[in-house]
């Protein structure tokens, strides 16, 4: 049943956790954000970006499973797997999962030169989380789109494979007779 259905189960959902999430990222970022008697903080950017991870591997683990049902002979390719099988280049996703470790790598080092000028000594807490939470979820994210890409990889590597044995064996029986 999940071959048939990722786009309800997997695509939708992770596409509301990543612009949900991405959304209150963006409205705490700069501060604490007071709505009546509540205040949202860096705890709450926290979630945020836990809901944008889980929205990133619910959302590739669909396309995952959409390329598979596709390559398997399940049902005709639609427009995402046309899409992925027409723009997916191992190396472009695999260099997009480098640049955001990149930052990623960018934010721990910031964070501890701002830890240095502190004398290695106590932090606020409020500011520093405001660079380490969003700098781990783009390191996250990075490893995230490098395992989808390399998955995909082998998804198509399997199918290529398979292909070349089917038609080597036809190239032979055509020798054979």
């Amino acid at each position: 049943m999940v071959l048939y259905s990722p786009r309800w189960l997997f695509w939708y959902p992770g596409w509301a956790g990543i612009l949900s999430g991405l959304v209150i990222l963006g409205m705490i970022y700069p501060g604490p954000l007071k709505i009546g008697s509540l205040i949202l903080d860096i705890h709450t950017m926290l979630y945020a970006s836990l809901l944008v991870i889980a929205g990133f591997q619910s959302l590739t683990f669909g396309m995952i499973i959409r390329e598979l049902g596709f390559k398997l002979g399940l049902f005709p390719p639609n427009f995402y797997v046309r899409t992925l099988d027409k723009y997916f280049k191992l190396e472009l996703i695999l260099g997009f999962g480098v640049v955001l470790i990149i930052f990623g790598v960018l934010g721990l080092v910031w964070s501890l030169h701002i830890w240095q000028l502190t004398g290695f000594g106590a932090l606020d807490p409020t500011a520093i989380m405001r660079i380490i939470i969003p700098t781990s979820l783009l390191f996250i994210t990075g490893i995230q789109s490098m395992l989808f890409a390399l998955a995909i990889s082998f998804i198509n590597l399997g199918v290529r494979k398979r292909n070349n044995v089917i038609a080597d064996q036809g190239a032979s029986e055509v020798q054979l007779r």
